[in-house]
């Protein structure tokens, strides 16, 4: 009838009207391309009543898509959403915060919210295009038959988490060497006795009597150190008891040699003239 400008209602706007009851209350229209503007373009239809509540007539308004898009629009952030506009279907209408050329065509590549639940859960998954992403889908109650799906790609997403794990390993791994040097150092401070000890034993088995290993501390380990000191002392002294026991001895045996020969001369001689006697003739015969 009239209009602010040349217009012409699209025949997907006119189905909206002409299809079912009249209509009572205002109604949004899908997001379609609007051929005769070459755009896509959204419809509100607003029913004219009379005082009888007759259908007089509509009034017919066109949303301007660029506040839509800026409502959509990714703000500032590395960790903002991309928002994407869908369908009760699923078909995307505004991708990324930008209306779409050909509204209603392309499937979102993720699920919808099941229809006892008002949005899906924020998940992670490789969708068709875009690589892994986080995203969630929410359904709109005030646009019925509408889903608002965010999206951050995953990278974004832990990227502080990413970036927290890279400082904690720059500060945790020099943290560990040294907690693990300090502790290494530490037991092997505590172990040094016990070596000590077992190398001292090898030692005394090896012959040598002079080891006296050093002595730390009033714990068992020195307690321990203390009794193989006094236990390698008494056995150096028993050897060198030993030692002298077999030097008399074997002076002993070889003045009992000396003695024996000295016997077996007076045996077998005749002790004035120093010739053999009878008993030495017949040794020797």
């Amino acid at each position: 009838v009239s209009g602010t400008r040349e217009e012409r209602l699209e025949d997907w706007g006119r189905a909206a009207i002409t299809a079912g009851p009249p209509l009572r209350d205002p109604i949004l229209s899908p997001l379609r391309r609007s051929e005769y503007l070459g755009r896509p373009t959204l419809l509100i239809l607003s029913p004219i009543q009379s005082r009888l509540e007759t259908t007089l007539g509509y009034l017919v308004l066109r949303v301007d898509l660029r506040e839509l898009e800026s409502l959509l629009g990714t703000p500032p952030g590395d960790l903002a959403p991309s928002f994407w506009l869908l369908d009760d279907k699923g078909q995307i209408l505004v991708k990324a915060g930008q209306v779409v050329e050909r509204p209603g065509l392309e499937a979102f590549p993720g699920p919808l919210p099941p229809e006892d639940a008002e949005m899906t859960p924020a998940s992670e998954g490789i969708l068709v295009g875009l690589g892994p992403t986080v995203y969630g889908v929410r359904r709109l109650g005030r646009l019925e038959g509408a889903h608002l799906a965010a999206l951050v790609p995953a990278a974004a997403a832990y990227r502080p988490l990413v970036d927290s794990r890279t400082r904690l390993l720059r500060a945790g791994i020099p943290m560990a060497v040294v907690i693990f040097a300090l502790t290494f150092l530490a037991a092997r401070q505590m172990l040094r006795p016990i070596l000590l000890l077992s190398a001292g034993a090898k030692r005394v088995s090896a012959g040598d009597l002079e080891v006296r290993l050093p002595v730390s501390g009033h714990d068992e380990v020195a307690d321990l150190t203390r009794a193989f000191n006094e236990m390698a002392r008494r056995i150096q002294e028993g050897r060198l008891h030993l030692e002298e026991t077999r030097d008399e001895l074997a002076k002993s045996n070889q003045e009992l040699v000396t003695a024996n020969r000295r016997l077996e001369e007076l045996a077998i001689t005749d002790s004035l003239t120093g010739l053999f006697n009878r008993r030495g003739f017949d040794a020797e015969l």
